[in-house]
Order: structure tokens, then sequence, then C-alpha cells
């Protein structure tokens, strides 16, 4: 009898375990689950059975503070177009899940690691400083930086300002922050529409009206404190954002 729980308990928790991750916990009938604790976040790895595709399995990968839905393995090696592997006996089954944790050793545990950052959260009084005078910030710190608002590319050495501003201690230089903040936001508005206002109910201040469409906003601060917790993550990267926006606008 094909047994996954068997298989992972016996073959696959002994390579897991090396990295920190303890067997095992099953969520379902057609989900098992390895974890480990960094500080105070909790890190998983999962095996699920497909309820769609006959003798068929995948890996996720989460966090307990991650709020966007588990990551496939197919989104670090697209071994299919739907993300699930079948097997047809037990050995297939194993070679599968060898496949399946190598992923996981090589991709997901890497990935894990980053997402256990927390994002970094603006200040209040970040936002303040950015709610003041963002046009007369941005163009002060375009000039000192050599940076063209009008052109995408400046995005580029924006991301590299905010790096080179990262200090070993991970202390924060707010300035830059909004001053970085104040340069996005201002180019998306240059290049893309838009006004700057104060978001009341959520307490910050946003680009609005990008593109002429009332309801696509974009929160520069709140993206730049994104990437610099996880430059790692192309989604992101402030060039990622602004593309993404670009999209949005043109849509």
């Amino acid at each position: 009898m094909i047994s996954i729980p068997k298989v992972l308990q016996k073959e696959v928790a002994p390579i897991l375990k090396q990295k920190g991750f303890d067997y095992f916990e099953k969520i379902d009938n057609a989900s098992w689950r390895f974890s480990k604790q960094v500080g105070t976040v909790n890190q998983y790895i999962i095996y699920k059975k497909s309820n769609h595709y006959e003798s068929s399995i995948r890996i996720e990968f989460n966090t307990s503070i991650t709020k966007s839905p588990a990551i496939e393995g197919n989104y670090f090696e697209k071994y299919n177009t739907h993300g699930w592997l079948q097997y047809q006996n037990q050995d297939s089954l194993r070679e599968i899940l060898f496949k399946l944790t190598e992923i996981a050793l090589q991709h997901g545990i890497p990935w894990l690691d980053i997402m256990s950052i927390p994002d970094q959260r603006p200040t209040a009084e970040a936002k303040e400083q950015l709610r003041l005078a963002p046009e007369v910030i941005a163009s002060q710190f375009a000039s000192i930086h050599n940076l063209d608002l009008s052109d995408k590319n400046s995005i580029t050495m924006l991301e590299e300002i905010l790096l080179s501003s990262k200090r070993e201690d991970e202390q924060i230089d707010w300035d830059i922050m909004v001053s970085s903040s104040a340069c996005l936001g201002q180019m998306i508005v240059i290049n893309l529409g838009g006004n700057w206002n104060w978001d009341e109910i959520n307490q910050t201040i946003k680009i609005v009206g990008i593109g002429g469409k009332d309801s696509l906003t974009f929160a520069p601060l709140e993206n730049i404190c994104k990437y610099w917790s996880k430059p790692q993550l192309k989604s992101y990267k402030l060039t990622s954002a602004y593309d993404r926006m670009k999209l949005l606008a043109n849509a």
C-alpha cells in the first residue's frame, strides 16, 4: 500500500531535521507539515496530496507571519503547468518526495528565512515628515543624488541608495527612507499621473488617481519600507512596484 506519511516520517524527516525542521503534523487527510521556530516566527514546509489530480502531490512553504497564500515548489522550479507531481507506486512516490525535498533545501528554506523577517513599518513621524512637503523633499534629494525623476532607471539608483544606507546594526536612517519615498512617489506622479493625498482612514500619505483612475493608489513609504526589509524579494523591488502601477494605469 502506498503511504505518503510513512515515507515522509522515515525518509524525509531525517533530512529536514538537519535543517531544524521537526516532523510532523498532520493537517488533514491530504496534508502533512514540518515546522521550525525562528525567534517568534514559525516556518512551515507542507507536503500536500491533490484532491483533483489522481495520485499527485506537491510541496508548499509558508510562515506564521506571511499574509499571502503558501508558495508552491513549482514557483522555484517549473516542473509542469499545475504544480502537482504524479506517482504510480511506492518507489515513484519516494522519488518524487525526494525531488520535492531537494526543492525545499535549495529554494524553499532560503525563501522561508527571508519571509521570516518582519516587514518594517513606517513610523508616525516619518509619515508626517513626508506629508508636509513631498515634492520639495523629492526635488532636493534628486538633486543631491543626480536622479532624473522622469526616468524610470532612476528607481534602480534609488534601490542602490537604500541598500547602501543599511547598517550592520539594522538601524534605519528615516531621513533617507522619507526622501526615497518622496522620490518614488514623485516619479509615479510625473510619469503615470496622480497626486499626493493624505489617507485619513489608514493614516498615511499616498499617490491617488494614478493614470486618471480614482481607485488606483500607491503608498510610497510603505513600499520603501518593504523593500528595505526584504530587498532579495523580486516582488518587493521598487522597479517591480513601479511596473505594477504602470500596468494597472494603462489597463
